[in-house]
C-alpha cells in the first residue's frame, strides 16, 4: 500500500478533537441529600451502562470518521511494475528530453551516443501509433525547449531531430525532468511519461533528492529513462591547463602544468601530452608514465613566448572514445613589459635600509645592466603622491602596487587606491613600524579594504613564530610541499601584526566616479604560522584583489626577504594575480562572454572565429552603455579558442577559450539501485539498446470507496446520536 499524498496523513492529529469533547462533555454529577432519591437509585444504576457504552460506540464512530477522511485525502494506491500493456505502443502524452551534453560525444562503435540516441527517439516514436501527444526538450546544464507542450504532430519532432546538435556543455537532468513533469501536469485523458534519453552518467543523476521530490511532486507521471551506449567506459581525460609561477612574459619561458585524468578501471601507461602555441606545431612534449584508476597526474613544460599580447596555448593527448576532452585551450595575455609602484616613505635612506629595497629586487632579479629588458619595472613613489601617480597615464596599467612600511594614508591616496583595485588592480600591503593600528582603522574606508583586521604587533625576541612548511593548499605556497623546492620553516618572524580574517565585504563607494566596489569572496589565506594563525591573506575587491601581510618586507621583523624564497614567493604571488584576472578569458559552454572595450570601438562592426571555423563570421556591433563600451557574444556551444576581429581590418580586439567542465569526463553510470530510490524503477538491469525497464505505477487507488464510506459513518452517527439524546431526555 502506498499514499499518492502521504503529507496529507499529519492530519490523523486530528484524531484527538473527538477524544477531547467526549471528555469536555462527561455529565458531571452534583450530589445533594434527599430522601426520595434512593427509590431511584436501582433505575440509575440499570441505566448507567448503557449510557457509557453508546458513549463509547459514538466517539469510536467519529474517530473513525476523522481517520477514513485523513486517509481518503492521503489517496492511498496499490502499485506494481507496469504491464506490456501499460508502458506499450499505445497513446500517451509524453515529454522526451534528449541528452546533448558533451559525453553523448562518446563514440559508441561507428556513431556516438548522440547519434544512437536520436535513433532510439525514432524508434519509440513508431511504436506510440496515433492518438499520441509528444514534446521535445535538449537536456544538458541547461533545457532548450523545442516543443514546449506535447503536440500530436509527430512529424515535427521527426524533422527536429534531424537538425538537433550536440554542445559541450556539462550534464543536469534536474530542471529539464521538472519542466517536462510541469508540462504534462495539465494533460487529461492520456498516460502521461517523461522519457529520458541519455548515457546515464552518474554526475547527471548526482542531485537525488531534488530527482526525489519531483517524483513525490508528480506520482502519476512516470520518469523512464533509456540508456545509451555502453556501461561506464574507460576514458582518459585532460581536466586543466594552468600556468605556473610568475607572469607570463614576451621573450620568457613559460612553466604551464597539464593535469590529465583517468576515468577507467585499469592504470593507464605512456600517456603523451603535448602542447602547441597558436595552433602551430607542438611547442613541447612529455609522457606521463602511469596514471592509476581514478587518479590524475600533472605535468610540467616549458613554452617559449615570443612577443607580448593574446596567446592560445592548446594541450593535446592521444586519441580515444570520447575525442572532447583529449584536448583544452588556454588563452593567456604575455605582457611586454609592466610597471610595480613601491610606495615607501623615506627616500633618502641607504639603499639598503628603504622599505622597498628587498621588495624591488626579489620582483626585478636581474643584473642593473639588464633591468631595462625584464618584464616587470619597479618604480618608487611616496604616499604623498601616490594619488598623482596613479592618476598618471603611465601608470593607470601598473601590474600591482606595493605599500611598504606606510603610516596613515591621505583621502585622496585611499580613494586612488580604491578606484585602482576596482578596475582590477593588485594592491600588496607590507605594515611596519610606522603603521599604527588605530590611525589605519580610524580611515574607514582604508579599513575596509584590507583582508584581515590588525591587532597590536606582537614581539617575540627569544622564541621567533615561522611560517608553517607542510599540508600547503594554496596555488602560490603549494610549491614548497615538495621537499626538493625547499622548505619555507626557516622563515622566522620575531614582530608582527596578528591577523583576524574578515568575511566578504560589503560593497561600498569608489573615488572619483562615485561607483561601487562589489563584494567579493571572504579572505582566503596565502601563508600560516606554524601555530596556525595567518600571516599572509587576500580578497577580492571589485576586479582586482588586496593582499595584507603581517609584518614587514625588510630584515627589521623578520628574515623573509633574506629567505631563498622570497624570490619565487613574490615571483609566484604576482603569477597568481595575474591569472586570476586572467580567468575571465575562459568560460564553460554556452556562457556569454564579456569584453570591454574603449570607447573608440563603440559602433565597429565585429566578427569571430570559431574552433575550427575556415573563415570568421559577423555577430555584430561594439556596444556602449552607462557601463562603458563593450562586446558580449554568447555562441559558446563548442570548446576551443574564439577569436574576435574587427570587420574591416581583422584587427583582434581580443581571445578567450572555451573549457569544458572536468566533471563530464567522468562516464562512469548511475547504479541501477539509485535509479530505483529516485524514480522507483524496477531494479533489473536497464536495456543498453534503448528500451528501458518498467516502472512501478499506480494500479488501483482507494480514495473513492472511503469517500463513500465516510458519508455513510456520517449518517450513521447522526442517527445513533439523535436517538441516543432521545433516549437519555426520556
Amino acid at each position: 500500500m502506498n499514499f499518492l499524498a502521504p503529507i496529507m496523513l499529519a492530519g490523523l492529529a486530528a484524531l484527538s478533537i473527538p477524544v477531547l469533547l467526549h471528555l469536555m462533555n462527561r455529565v458531571r454529577v452534583k450530589k445533594t441529600p434527599w430522601a426520595a432519591m434512593k427509590f431511584l437509585q436501582t433505575s440509575v444504576k440499570r441505566n448507567r451502562s448503557r449510557v457509557r457504552l453508546q458513549d463509547i460506540l459514538l466517539l469510536l464512530i467519529r474517530c473513525a470518521l476523522v481517520a477514513l477522511a485523513v486517509l481518503a485525502f492521503a489517496r492511498p494506491a496499490l502499485k506494481g511494475p507496469a504491464t506490456q500493456g501499460e508502458a506499450g505502443d499505445g497513446p500517451v502524452a509524453a515529454v522526451v528530453l534528449l541528452d546533448n551534453s558533451a559525453s553523448m560525444g562518446r563514440f559508441d562503435g561507428s556513431e556516438t551516443c548522440f547519434d544512437k540516441a536520436r535513433h532510439a527517439v525514432h524508434a519509440w516514436l513508431e511504436e506510440r501509433g496515433q492518438g499520441s501527444m509528444v514534446a521535445l526538450h535538449l537536456v544538458s546544464n541547461r533545457t532548450e525547449s523545442l516543443m514546449a507542450k506535447p503536440e500530436p504532430n509527430l512529424a515535427l519532432l521527426r524533422g527536429l531531430l534531424q537538425k538537433v546538435a550536440l554542445s559541450d556543455r556539462s550534464t543536469d537532468l534536474v530542471d529539464g525532468i521538472r519542466l517536462a513533469c510541469e508540462s504534462l501536469r495539465e494533460v487529461q485523458g492520456l498516460p502521461r511519461e517523461v522519457h529520458v534519453f541519455t548515457d546515464g552518467q552518474a554526475s547527471a543523476w548526482a542531485k537525488e533528492e531534488d530527482l526525489k521530490r519531483i517524483a513525490e511532486t508528480f506520482p502519476e507521471i512516470r520518469i523512464i529513462p533509456t540508456w545509451i551506449g555502453e556501461q561506464s567506459p574507460a576514458n582518459v581525460a585532460i581536466i586543466d591547463v594552468r600556468v605556473e609561477g610568475g607572469l607570463p612574459a614576451a621573450r620568457q619561458t613559460c612553466r604551464l602544468v597539464v593535469e590529465v585524468a583517468n576515468y577507467s578501471d585499469e592504470p593507464v601507461r605512456d600517456v603523451k601530452v603535448s602542447l602547441a602555441l597558436n595552433a602551430r606545431a607542438p611547442d613541447a612534449q612529455a609522457v606521463i608514465g602511469q596514471i592509476e584508476p581514478g587518479r590524475s597526474q600533472a605535468v610540467a613544460l616549458m613554452v617559449n613566448l615570443p612577443e607580448a599580447g593574446l596567446h592560445e596555448i592548446t594541450a593535446v593527448i592521444g586519441p580515444d572514445a570520447l575525442p572532447v576532452d583529449n584536448q583544452r585551450t588556454l588563452v593567456i595575455n604575455v605582457a611586454a613589459q609592466t610597471d610595480v609602484l613601491l610606495v615607501e616613505e623615506d627616500h633618502a635612506a641607504p639603499a639598503m635600509d628603504r622599505d622597498g629595497y628587498f621588495l624591488a629586487n626579489a620582483l626585478v632579479p636581474t643584473a642593473r645592466e639588464n633591468a631595462a629588458r625584464y618584464y616587470l619595472g619597479a618604480t618608487f613613489i611616496s604616499p604623498a603622491t601616490l594619488a598623482d601617480e596613479l592618476a598618471n597615464q603611465n601608470h593607470q596599467s601598473a601590474q600591482a602596487v606595493f605599500l611598504s612600511n606606510v603610516g596613515a594614508l591621505s583621502d585622496s591616496a585611499v580613494a586612488a587606491l580604491r578606484d585602482y583595485v576596482n578596475q582590477g588592480g593588485s594592491l600588496m600591503v607590507f605594515p611596519g613600524p610606522r603603521t599604527t593600528v588605530a590611525d589605519w582603522q580610524s580611515h574607514e574606508a582604508w579599513w575596509d579594504m584590507l583582508p584581515a583586521e590588525l591587532a597590536e604587533p606582537v614581539i617575540l625576541k627569544d622564541n621567533p613564530l615561522a611560517w608553517q612548511s607542510t599540508g600547503l593548499t594554496h596555488p602560490v605556497t603549494v610549491l614548497w610541499n615538495d621537499a626538493a623546492q625547499g622548505s619555507l620553516s626557516a622563515i622566522r618572524f620575531h614582530q608582527y601584526f596578528p591577523l583576524k580574517l574578515k568575511s566578504q565585504p560589503q560593497a561600498f563607494e569608489g573615488a572619483a566616479e562615485e561607483k561601487n566596489i562589489s563584494a567579493g569572496a571572504d579572505a582566503q589565506v596565502i601563508s600560516r604560522f606554524v601555530d596556525g594563525s595567518p600571516s599572509v591573506v587576500e580578497w577580492q575587491l571589485g576586479k582586482g584583489h588586496v593582499v595584507l601581510f603581517s609584518s614587514t618586507a625588510t630584515p627589521e621583523w623578520n628574515n623573509l626577504p633574506l629567505h631563498p624564497a622570497f624570490v619565487p614567493y613574490l615571483q609566484r604571488l604576482m603569477g597568481h594575480l595575474n591569472r586570476s584576472h586572467a580567468a575571465r578569458l575562459a568560460v564553460s559552454p554556452g556562457s556569454p562572454f564579456r569584453l570591454a572595450l574603449e570607447a573608440m570601438w563603440q559602433g565597429k562592426e565585429v566578427k569571430v572565429m570559431k574552433p575550427g571555423a575556415q573563415s570568421p563570421v559577423s555577430i555584430g556591433q561594439v556596444l556602449g552603455d552607462e557601463s562603458g563600451t563593450f562586446l558580449r557574444f554568447s555562441d559558446t556551444e563548442k570548446t576551443g579558442p574564439y577569436r574576435l576581429l574587427t570587420a574591416e581590418e581583422n584587427e583582434l580586439l581580443g581571445m578567450f577559450a572555451v573549457q569544458m567542465d572536468p566533471r563530464e569526463s567522468n562516464l562512469q553510470r548511475v547504479s541501477t539501485e539509485a535509479v530505483q530510490a529516485l524514480l522507483e524503477v524496477d531494479p533489473q538491469p536497464l536495456a543498453e539498446s534503448g528500451a528501458a525497464t518498467l516502472p512501478q505505477v499506480v494500479k488501483q487507488e482507494f480514495w473513492t470507496p472511503l469517500l463513500w464510506l465516510v458519508a455513510a459513518l456520517f449518517v450513521v452517527e447522526g442517527l445513533l446520536a439523535h436517538r441516543f439524546s432521545r433516549a437519555k431526555a426520556a
